[in-house]
């Protein structure tokens, strides 16, 4: 017997994937053939409920000239992620203008959309995209970092094909001083990290996840 939780959580492996059930039959279908061969070009997931993260500093690029945003859109296209955080986004960039670059190397079929969160304004930003709601969203974490901030957000995955959320925290530690100064800064923002992480596994405190 498949029992009452069968079909509510991905399953990991094999050859099989789950389609539906009723009282007299379980339906099962092949999965698909994935290579996942970068060296050959094949970026395609492991596994096809694989959610795929991708960080990127754009060094301000992003979202500036057409010649650098062609770069960008080719390979967002090739890795296909679900979540993309970012970091040294212009502040004068618009929403709109942010989404471009997304929207035209993965366009979501009709009636979805790509989301956006955008971080401190600290002379550049950290900004996540995400083809699923995000909820829980903050710029910080408490005690606060630094100058960029934390860019915070929880990602609620489709259910039942998901049984747990993404919690995605967006970083990019200040760098490059000679005196010292942004040592004590980037030690200032991985101290608030910490906390905030060991917070967030307990109710209370400053932020309380939910159980999933």
């Amino acid at each position: 017997a498949a029992g009452d939780d069968f079909g509510k959580k991905p399953i990991g492996s094999g050859p099989f994937e789950f389609v539906s059930a009723d009282a007299n039959e379980i339906r099962l279908k092949a999965r698909a053939a994935h290579a996942f061969d970068p060296t050959q070009g094949d970026f395609s997931r492991r596994e096809p409920l694989d959610i795929r993260v991708v960080s990127w500093n754009v060094e301000r690029n992003w979202g500036v000239t057409a010649a650098t945003d062609a770069p960008f859109r080719r390979v967002m296209a090739a890795l296909d992620p679900d979540v993309v955080v970012l970091q040294e986004i212009e502040l004068f960039l618009t929403d709109a203008e942010i989404l471009e670059n997304i929207n035209a190397a993965i366009p979501l079929p009709e009636g979805q959309t790509w989301r956006l969160f955008r971080g401190l304004p600290g002379g550049i930003q950290n900004v996540i995209l995400s083809r699923h709601s995000l909820t829980a969203t903050r710029t910080d974490t408490i005690p606060s970092s630094s100058t960029r901030g934390v860019t915070m957000g929880l990602v609620q995955l489709p259910d039942p094909r998901y049984p747990l959320d993404l919690y995605i925290m967006g970083v990019h530690l200040k760098c490059c001083d000679t005196d010292g100064t942004e040592d004590a800064l980037r030690q200032r923002s991985a101290d608030a990290i910490a906390k905030w992480l060991g917070d967030g596994r307990q109710r209370g405190g400053s932020i309380t996840l939910p159980a999933n």
